[in-house]
């Protein structure tokens, strides 16, 4: 407890000049003393873990497109590796405004998911959602487990809802597990709670087409 109020001792002296300058920002500045910056991540769940690794044909695919889709957003990428994490794809963008960015995709450790993660400046937010999105769309088509019990869920949730949204208590979910993914589904972007029930987002009547096609 001593050392909790040595530190909130600390702060206030260390800001003392913020208080008495411009009292009406003091708080404000102290909850963000830094600008916002973008950050977005995006998950793709029930998928085959083993086709996602270093120089794999999708890890090649993946960086292919993120290289294409920067360069014609002005940014110049280069892959940064990471001796400790080999499977890693982490690719830093650079602009001529001398903004910073990243985009990074690795497998879950404990779950059989991926995700891709997006970091840079707000004023770069609409160059870098397309590029994270241009990555989800490749791994919702390639990484999908099809034997997987909840990705067998997950359709038939998503036969439900071809026809129109649902409100929950009409869904049929399938115990114990229907919930879990119903959340995750949320999770994905691929449904979304609207208010006529849940619905198929843009990407996941998207996702459903290509699946309908892969039938």
């Amino acid at each position: 407890m001593g050392n909790g109020l040595k530190s909130a001792i600390n702060t206030f002296t260390a800001t003392q000049s913020l208080l008495e300058s411009k009292p009406q920002t003091y708080f404000t500045a102290l909850r963000n003393p830094f600008p916002s910056g973008y950050k977005q991540n995006f998950y793709i769940y029930y998928i085959k873990k083993d086709l996602y690794h270093k120089d794999s044909p999708l890890w090649e695919q993946l960086k292919k497109s993120i290289y294409k889709e920067a360069r014609d957003k002005e940014f110049n990428p280069s892959v940064i590796s990471f001796g400790e994490e080999p499977d890693l794809l982490y690719i830093s963008l650079t602009s001529k405004l001398k903004n910073n960015a990243s985009i990074f995709i690795r497998n879950s450790g404990t779950e059989k998911k991926i995700a891709v993660y997006l970091r840079g400046s707000i004023c770069d937010t609409k160059k870098l959602e397309p590029i994270g999105q241009k990555c989800v769309k490749i791994l919702l088509s390639s990484m999908k487990d099809c034997e997987n019990n909840l990705y067998l869920l997950e359709q038939n949730i998503f036969n439900q809802l071809s026809s129109g949204p649902i409100i929950k208590t009409k869904l049929k979910l399938k115990k114990p597990l229907g919930d879990r993914v119903l959340s995750e589904m949320v999770k994905q972007n691929l449904i979304e709670l609207t208010k006529k029930g849940y619905a198929l987002t843009k990407l996941g009547e998207w996702y459903q087409s290509t699946q309908s096609m892969d039938n």
